[in-house]
């Protein structure tokens, strides 16, 4: 059995062999909290981890907007677990045979930024760190005594760190139209595609090239602000008075 079971912001993993005559593992996962978004935010209930195996040699290659893994081949989506009111992620637990998902592996729970205009359940915009070569694999069924658990504790908390991943044949938006509001602009953005989500920016002096987010974290996405009978999105952007301002849309993920 492998000396140790290293884990990273919180993350609760624990394995527990079966008996060797049921050839089978159980994983749970949790994490101490509280879990945060990329902008500090608390994570609001019902939020999406994911508890990724990650084959042997490989590393996790994170997530595609439409919820996908990049690296498939690799890495696996074993089970998901959703936040609670407190901002951690609940107990997850999983029973799986021991062939299933090799103990030389790694595993990894990923917490997801799914924020939309309904709250969350939408693209998948951020997501949370894994750091290579940190050890969550299970210990082998045939090493260890039946009821053995084992598990570690450490840090704070999940946090959203890097963007999603684009999937391929990612077009540029562009703004089809926009009215000046009393305290902002409507905006409609064309150009669009389903799994893709974007954000408005504003900026008052073009050259300085310091743009800024009229939104509050929640991107736009086709499903919440989708324009009826076309390819569009259409938002409602709030910013600070000024003389001229000058509004973009920008992909949000990478």
């Amino acid at each position: 059995m492998k000396q140790t079971l290293s884990l990273l912001l919180g993350v609760v993993l624990a394995a527990s062999a079966f008996g060797d005559e049921l050839g089978t593992l159980t994983m749970t996962a949790s994490t101490k909290g509280p879990d945060r978004y990329a902008d500090g935010s608390l994570v609001l209930a019902g939020e999406t981890y994911l508890l990724v195996y990650v084959n042997e040699n490989a590393v996790f290659g994170g997530v595609r907007t439409d919820g996908t893994l990049v690296k498939a081949d690799v890495n696996a989506i074993a089970t998901t677990g959703t936040a609670t009111k407190d901002a951690r992620c609940g107990m997850v637990a999983i029973q799986y045979p021991a062939s299933l998902y090799p103990s030389l592996g790694e595993w990894a729970l990923v917490l997801l930024d799914t924020r939309n205009a309904n709250g969350v359940g939408g693209l998948v915009v951020g997501v949370s760190e894994v750091t290579d070569g940190v050890n969550l694999g299970t210990a082998k069924n045939s090493m260890a005594p039946a009821g053995v658990v084992a598990q570690a504790e450490a840090g704070e908390g999940l946090t959203v760190s890097r963007k999603a991943k684009l999937p391929a044949g990612v077009t540029a938006p562009v703004i089809s139209s926009i009215e000046p509001t009393a305290n902002g602009a409507k905006i409609r953005v064309a150009n669009v595609a389903a799994t893709v989500p974007y954000d408005v920016e504003t900026t008052t002096d073009l050259a300085s090239g310091d743009w800024s987010e009229t939104g509050s974290g929640r991107s736009l996405q086709m499903a919440t602000h989708g324009v009826s009978g076309g390819s569009e999105l259409a938002a409602t952007v709030t910013a600070p008075a000024a003389e001229v301002r000058f509004f973009r849309v920008v992909i949000n993920a990478e």
